[in-house]
């Protein structure tokens, strides 16, 4: 615990300084409350100076209601505090003694690089379809629907935003002040339109072809029964298509009639692709691994 010791009272006043042996760029400063009784309103003031010598400056006022082993957190990434060597923090108002759980002086990253946004398939959504966008870490997000988390499922087309942080208490007041607590934006555009995906677009499967059950949670049945319409296919070649264009399966129609038995347990679980390519022509669908 930090406490004012033989620097209790300056001319009515309580502090406690650090000395950090160096001048750093300051980008945050976090305090643990240690106090009794509480809670109660408390003022304080922070200020720098380049060594312990001073000369010091104010950079921060503080008026809460503070309480036993409450966190306070003042971020300065919007604009740091330059050739810092020392800080004070000056307790003017309290109902019992200046003491501090802990003090955190830090110099982070104020890269502020934005975020990027990975899908666990191609960004097309349709009526019934879903999508996971997943946020690259960080140490909060914010999502233009509301959440917080670092992955969301959509179920609609349309424009995804996500703004990450490096501190915590950003995401807390719902504000954009995410940016300049050392992090940043980025959005994501989702299409109904086949023509966006890396997987070619084709026309639907033929009723003579079938991939079943559709949702699957570990085997697959790929069947067809050719009509003399039909025979077209004949010597086309079935594959089974992951998200990145990956064949997982594949099969050659050399008769009118066939089934296979697909062992899909190993796959995880999202959207893969089944294409059906002929000479002339080409068929795809598409089906959904869930376990």
């Amino acid at each position: 615990m930090w406490n004012a010791g033989r620097y209790t009272y300056e001319a009515g006043i309580r502090y406690i300084q650090i000395d950090l042996q160096g001048t750093f760029i300051i980008n945050n400063i976090n305090l643990v409350v240690e106090q009794t009784p509480a809670p109660a309103m408390t003022s304080h003031q922070i200020y720098t100076a380049p060594n312990i010598n001073g000369p010091w400056t104010l950079v921060d006022s503080i008026d809460v209601v503070t309480s036993q082993g409450e966190f306070i957190e003042r971020c300065y990434h919007a604009a740091p505090l330059t050739n810092v060597g020392a800080v004070k923090i000056i307790t003017t108002n309290s109902p019992s003694w200046a003491a501090w759980r802990e003090i955190g002086v830090f110099s982070l990253n104020t890269n502020t690089n934005n975020p990027t946004i990975t899908a666990n398939g191609p960004l097309i959504v349709c009526p019934g379809d879903s999508l996971t966008l997943t946020a690259s870490a960080a140490v909060s997000y914010l999502w233009n629907n509301g959440d917080t988390t670092q992955s969301i499922t959509v179920y609609t087309s349309g424009n995804y935003c996500v703004t990450t942080g490096n501190v915590i208490s950003c995401i807390a007041n719902g504000t954009d002040s995410c940016t300049l607590c050392g992090g940043g934006t980025t959005c994501i555009t989702i299409n109904c339109n086949n023509e966006t995906t890396s997987i070619p677009s084709s026309n639907p499967i033929p009723p003579a072809i079938s991939l079943y059950p559709n949702p699957t949670s570990g085997t697959l049945t790929f069947s067809y029964h050719l009509q003399n319409s039909q025979l077209s296919i004949l010597n086309s070649q079935f594959k089974l298509i992951d998200i990145s264009g990956r064949i997982l399966y594949s099969h050659s129609i050399s008769g009118r009639e066939g089934k296979e038995i697909i062992d899909a347990a190993a796959l995880s679980d999202g959207m893969y692709f089944y294409q059906l390519t002929s000479a002339s022509e080409s068929w795809q669908g598409k089906v959904i691994v869930e376990k």
